[in-house]
């Protein structure tokens, strides 16, 4: 048999190499004999990685909404309703001055403890479905409240005193009555009294007055009315108690109650 020449011998070895040369690199080349950040994108094809190719920190960092990525502008209207937001996720600091009117907010959706002092100004309420809830704690005081916006069913029964009611009111301590005979009456003038609010005045109001308890009130009336912009006149008449009777002085409490307004 002839042995092949020496050009036949490099052919046929050229042609084993062609043909399994890329097996065998194959077998050699996977990810753990490629060095470290030898492979950058002009290596990657493009379009050619998909979500499963990233690490779980990769898809959830893509996934992430970035803080302030979205604003107001990028919203529809009526898109965030109350059951999207967890409690106290919206406080006074993200809401603009005048952004919610009286027809945003529902019958009786806020109580005084949702209200800070003075938060709520008397421009701002003008409908009703205020609870009687609303008027305690000092957060919403007379003056942030609408003429007319307050009725009896907002009112809690037994809640007002007689400062909350009356112009004047207050205790009108040891007036002078002396001895009264039967058949007469005995007046005393109150010293200066101030009012609830500066500047009222007595003498167009009407008054009432009540003894206090140690008054020996059988067979007497007691009356009064105004002796000047702030004392009250007090008189007692003995119909038919004692005669005379020795009244001396007596404390009285009283409230007063504008009728020309």
């Amino acid at each position: 048999m002839r042995r092949p020449s020496a050009a036949t011998t490099i052919a046929l070895l050229a042609l084993f190499v062609a043909l399994g040369g890329p097996a065998e690199a194959a077998k050699l080349v996977d990810g753990r004999t490629i060095r470290a950040n030898t492979i950058t994108s002009k290596q990657v094809k493009a379009a050619s990685l998909s979500i499963t190719d990233l690490t779980k920190a990769s898809r959830a960092a893509l996934q992430a909404t970035p803080a302030g990525s979205i604003t107001a502008a990028k919203l529809r209207d009526g898109a965030v309703t109350g059951a999207g937001l967890t409690p106290n996720a919206v406080d006074g600091s993200k809401v603009a001055d005048g952004a919610i009117g009286p027809l945003d907010l529902a019958s009786g959706s806020v109580f005084a403890d949702e209200l800070a002092p003075g938060a709520v100004g008397g421009d701002r309420v003008v409908t009703d479905g205020i609870g009687a809830r609303a008027l305690i704690d000092d957060s919403v005081r007379a003056g942030e409240i609408a003429d007319g916006q307050v009725g009896a069913a907002e009112v809690a029964d037994g809640v007002l005193a007689a400062r909350d009611v009356g112009r004047f009111a207050g205790r009108l301590a040891d007036l002078p009555f002396g001895g009264v005979v039967r058949g007469t009456c005995s007046s005393s003038v109150s010293t200066s009294l101030s009012a609830v609010s500066a500047g009222q005045d007595l003498r167009d109001d009407a008054i009432v007055v009540t003894p206090e308890q140690a008054f020996p009130s059988a067979g007497l009336t007691v009356t009064a009315k105004p002796a000047a912009a702030d004392q009250i006149e007090v008189t007692v008449c003995n119909l038919n108690g004692a005669d005379p009777l020795a009244l001396g002085a007596q404390s009285f409490r009283y409230v007063a109650f504008d009728t020309a307004g």
